[in-house]
């Protein structure tokens, strides 16, 4: 199962879970508002009992919302209808999952949505005839530039009814309509619409959602969360860019020697980090040291503003143990961060690797053990070797003869199949072999 425990101080206090057994975990929250603060942590247990805790260090993720840049106007529909107009069964309310319609908002609890609560006939859809206008308050849009609409939508029409969403600066302008097309739409889906050469600089903006239906099949119909109107020029969704809280990133995971046997470097790997903070997105930095104590700084930083979840290390010293921290900085610019100033999360995680050009000839291999297996297969075994990490199998029909290599394996086990049951007498010689590829004795 899953849960997540959140809330909006590292005291948490809310949980959201999901009894389902599965290996891919997902669990939506939706109940935020723009720039608020999150913080988190994961529990999921199998059906063994096992449960394995994530959290950041022992303490829970953080993370904090974005909002809209170039915000001209935006209805949430979270207190009432927002001044929109509403008429024949359109209502502002959470849904309720009535006749195909979503059991929940989008974002938060309250929607725009043809009757939500199942006053109708057609408890929770529109009815035979309806002819019903939702209508947005008018708009001061001399002040626009570049505008754009985004919105959520879930539309449920069949294809002899109108589903439509009209602008008006003027002249009505449909900005869409189903065009005898049935719509079934299963989740939210955002629309975005440019409608900067129908609103710019005009001073009375307004919006209405339709529906016009037949004498039959009718459906759930529209329902909309989020309406906004922003500047088409900027990102749809950006941090709060306060500088507000840091990245939540777990550190450096990995460090491997690319070659044992020669100066090719090291790489370091690192998953994404789980948040930015109050940044939109941001970058890694890289430090090397060789005490497994030291403290990351400008002096021992090898890399920054690395945007992958790896770093190659071409220029690591060689034959001695290294110890590596990755960081995560956002992309902000108010912070103190190497790459481009921003908040740095300053978790210390360090990795250790062994940057070697050769490794010792590993030592003889003893304990070799020869066993029949079903009266078909000859089964070797052996003891570990030390500097060992494979083996070499060789096979000969003299003790004294030419032995021919027959096998290669990294586990202290061999078997020599079919050979069992053979009239020959085979005598075995198992050799370790380091990274390098030298055998031993």
């Amino acid at each position: 199962d899953t849960v997540v425990e959140w809330g909006p101080t590292p005291a948490l206090g809310q949980t959201t879970s999901s009894s389902s057994l599965t290996t891919g975990h997902a669990v939506t929250l939706n109940t935020f508002s723009d720039c608020e603060e999150v913080w988190f942590r994961i529990r999921s247990t199998d059906s063994y009992g096992n449960t394995t805790v994530v959290d950041d260090h022992g303490q829970p993720f953080r993370f904090a919302l974005g909002t809209v840049p170039g915000l001209y106007y935006r209805a949430t529909f979270e207190n009432g209808p927002d001044g929109w107009t509403l008429g024949g069964e359109w209502e502002v309310g959470a849904p309720q999952g009535l006749f195909g319609d979503p059991s929940a908002a989008y974002n938060n609890s309250g929607v725009l949505g043809e009757d939500l609560s199942g006053q109708g006939g057609n408890a929770g859809g529109y009815e035979p005839f309806a002819s019903e206008v939702a209508s947005s308050p008018i708009l001061d849009g001399t002040s626009w530039t570049n505008t754009k609409l985004l919105y959520y939508r879930r539309l449920r029409v069949h294809r002899t009814d109108d589903a439509s969403l009209w602008v008006f600066a003027g002249p009505g302008w449909p900005l869409y309509r189903n065009d005898n097309t049935t719509v079934t739409e299963s989740s939210f889906n955002v629309q975005s619409v440019d409608v900067a050469s129908l609103v710019d600089g005009k001073p009375q903006v307004r919006f209405e959602f339709r529906m016009s239906a037949d004498a039959a099949n009718e459906a759930g119909g529209w329902t909309i969360d989020d309406f906004i109107l922003k500047d088409g020029t900027l990102p749809d969704y950006g941090a709060c860019s306060d500088c507000g809280t840091p990245p939540s990133f777990a550190g450096a995971t990995s460090a491997i020697d690319n070659d044992a046997c020669g100066a090719s470097g090291v790489t370091v790997s690192w998953d994404r980090a789980v948040s930015w903070g109050t940044g939109n997105g941001g970058t890694y930095s890289v430090y090397r040291g060789e005490t497994p104590d030291f403290v990351p700084s400008s002096a021992n930083r090898i890399a920054s503003g690395v945007d992958a979840l790896s770093y190659d290390d071409t220029t690591a010293p060689t034959d001695r143990t290294l110890y590596y921290v990755v960081q995560a900085e956002s992309d902000e610019t108010c912070g103190s961060g190497p790459n481009n100033g921003g908040l740095v999360d300053g978790n210390e995680v360090r990795v250790a690797v062994s940057e070697t050009t050769s490794r010792p000839t590993p030592s003889e291999v003893e304990g070799v053990r020869v066993d029949l297996v079903g009266y078909a297969h000859v089964r070797l075994s052996w003891d570990p070797a030390p500097d060992a990490t494979s083996y070499a199998i060789y096979r000969s029909d003299t003790p004294d003869g030419t032995y021919t290599l027959v096998a290669e394996t990294a586990d202290t086990f061999w078997e020599d199949q079919g050979q069992g049951d053979s009239p020959e007498t085979w005598f075995y010689k198992v050799r370790g072999k380091n990274p390098c590829g030298t055998e031993g004795p």
